[in-house]
């Protein structure tokens, strides 16, 4: 009698112990099955990322004020002085093309894949000011920009005041900003990369020449999928 209780209680613990090991084995099963899942998951998000141009989807919102709504191809871009773009819009409708100015460091686009962008429709809003442009400017009686000096034309305006601004050359990439006051307190600003022969003539009276320019930058943009 005793040796049938000890057979059925042998019996037992192996039913246990087979029961536990297909457990611990489905559930390893089910844990390799949810990793491989999740690394698949990840890799199509890894892809989705390098095949993306936005670094991040801001969303689509309406224009400011100040801001003009457009839609066109982009045809063309050219690298600027970092971390500006020359980006080239066509407007097929129209049959005309303009140029536009984007600033990597305010854009939402990886640089990397700047060049995805041609060749596509894409929504755009961008600002337009009127810039003033040196071009030449005279210091007792002489042009600072000695034999680079151009010919003096009746179509440029033309201001005569203190310069300052000036104090030491230019070392960046980017252009400076000097400034001319004339008598009445009026300030003309102006972007320019200052050199040696500028930086004697700050704080001294200067005649400076230039014109107005247009200048469109580009706010907000995005590919469109039409």
């Amino acid at each position: 009698m005793r040796s049938l209780l000890n057979i059925f209680t042998l019996f037992t613990i192996l039913l246990f112990l087979n029961s536990c090991g297909n457990s611990n084995l489905q559930a390893q099963q089910d844990v390799v099955e949810d990793s491989t899942e999740l690394a698949s998951s990840e890799n199509i998000e890894v892809e989705v990322i390098e095949e993306s141009i936005f670094i991040e989807d801001i969303g689509e919102r309406e224009p400011t004020d100040d801001e003009i709504r457009e839609f066109g191809i982009i045809s063309n871009i050219e690298d600027g002085i970092y971390p500006m773009f020359i980006v080239t819009i066509e407007f097929p409708e129209r049959e005309f093309q303009m140029d536009f100015n984007l600033n990597m460091e305010y854009a939402n686009i990886d640089p990397k894949s700047i060049d995805l962008l041609i060749g596509k429709y894409a929504s755009f809003y961008y600002t337009s000011e009127l810039e003033n442009r040196l071009i030449d400017m005279h210091f007792q009686g002489k042009s600072l920009m000695g034999d680079y000096a151009p010919e003096v034309s009746d179509n440029w305006k033309k201001v005569n005041g203190v310069l300052s601004g000036a104090e030491s050359p230019t070392i960046s990439d980017l252009p400076g900003s000097i400034s001319i006051t004339d008598k009445s307190g009026e300030v003309f600003e102006f972007e320019y990369y200052v050199d040696e022969m500028m930086v004697k003539a700050n704080g001294q009276e200067v005649n400076a020449f230039y014109t107005l320019r247009g200048v469109e930058d580009i706010t907000y943009l995005r590919v469109s999928e039409y």
